[in-house]
């Protein structure tokens, strides 16, 4: 399953294919094209390499897309809708929410053309924003009282999950057995980091009890999440079989965890001894400092099973570029000619998708594959 972090409207053909190899074996980008919005971005990619993402038009309507082999395709063609994409799999199914005119928003699902809005819990608030291979859904719901509830949606039914206390819970993944994981909150309104299974609720116990949120889960069942010290100092997890692992850091107060594959690799960013801020890769109790593109910080965005990761660096001159880390080197994956880039989201064949700026300051969504 694939999350998005934002697009759409039909593309005339592109002539790329996702097989061409640059000369240099480095990733070419590929501008995916402006559509005529004043923003887009290109937000998640699957194993079929179809991309989802955002952007928003000269109306400053939101927008979502799918693109496939060379055409972009608008989720909503008439363009009457607000929509943000978060999540797709890998049926080429996404989820997002739609903003109303009245302000409120919905949970949606589109599935080959077909854009369902998913029941709620009688509020205003809802959000579609993971969904596995079996099309089971997650995200939130407000009641008609105003309380945000995680939510489970499957085969046209909502539930709203059980929770610690009475100040609401947020789902933040699940992967194909059905396990989600996320945070709610006790009658203290102190979030605690949980996973919820077959439709029960079991905590992730933190030294301390202290706040904590659980981020993300693989089909092995291994958790990542968060918690915060009583210094206020956010640590990274990795909690498997009831065993809580603290992730450690560079050498600062700091540990912010961002994403895990089905190896248990887990990258983010974490302060150094010196305060600045690097990107991380952990595995097996040690955890290495990615380094950066040659200026003072990087944060690492996402992984893939290879142990690919990619995120963004400053590069010394003012300028933020994506950047692809791999077997010990960091590679700068260049911009369309602007002085920006950032990456979302890599598959397995290493294709990676995100944004970048043109010369003239624009901001399009764009393909880096090899």
């Amino acid at each position: 399953m694939h999350r998005l972090s934002r697009l759409r409207f039909l593309l005339p053909l592109v002539a790329v294919f996702l097989t061409n190899a640059s000369p240099s074996g480095h990733p070419t980008i590929i501008d995916l094209g402006p559509l005529g919005w004043r923003f887009s971005t290109a937000d998640a990619i699957n194993e079929r390499n179809q991309i989802a993402g955002n952007g928003y038009d000269a109306n400053g309507r939101d927008r979502s897309f799918i693109w496939e082999k060379g055409v972009l395709k608008d989720l909503d063609p008439l363009g009457t809708r607000r929509l943000v994409a978060a999540g797709i799999n890998q049926r080429g199914q996404i989820v997002g929410y739609e903003q109303s005119i009245e302000g409120a928003e919905y949970g949606f699902l589109w599935d080959d053309g077909r854009l369902t809005t998913l029941e709620n819990l009688g509020g205003r608030f809802s959000a579609a924003l993971v969904i596995n291979n079996k099309g089971q859904i997650i995200g939130y719901s407000s009641t008609a009282t105003g309380e945000l509830l995680a939510v489970l949606w499957e085969h046209g039914t909502t539930t709203a999950l059980p929770t610690l206390g009475n100040c609401g819970s947020n789902a933040h993944d699940l992967n194909e057995r059905g396990q989600i994981v996320g945070s709610s909150s006790d009658d203290s309104c102190k979030d605690g980091a949980v996973l919820w299974e077959d439709g029960n609720l079991t905590q992730i116990q933190i030294p301390g009890g202290l706040q904590a949120a659980a981020l993300a889960i693989n089909e092995r069942g291994q958790v990542m999440g968060a918690f915060f010290d009583e210094s206020g100092h956010t640590h990274a997890f990795l909690w498997e079989r009831n065993v809580l692992t603290d992730l450690g850091s560079l050498g600062g107060g700091d540990t912010n965890p961002v994403a895990m594959n089905e190896r248990g690799q887990i990258v983010g960013w974490s302060v150094t001894a010196t305060d600045a801020i690097h990107p991380f890769l952990w595995e097996n109790g040690k955890m290495l400092d990615l380094g950066t593109l040659g200026g003072d910080s990087a944060v690492a965005v996402a992984l893939n099973n290879r142990g690919q990761v990619i995120g963004s660096s400053d590069t010394g001159a003012e300028q933020d570029h994506a950047f692809l880390w791999e077997d010990g080197t960091m590679i700068d994956l260049g911009t369309l000619g602007g002085g920006f880039s950032f990456p979302a989201a890599i598959n397995e064949e290493g294709n990676i998708v995100g944004q970048s700026k043109t010369p003239s300051d624009e901001t399009h969504a764009v393909l880096w594959t090899k």
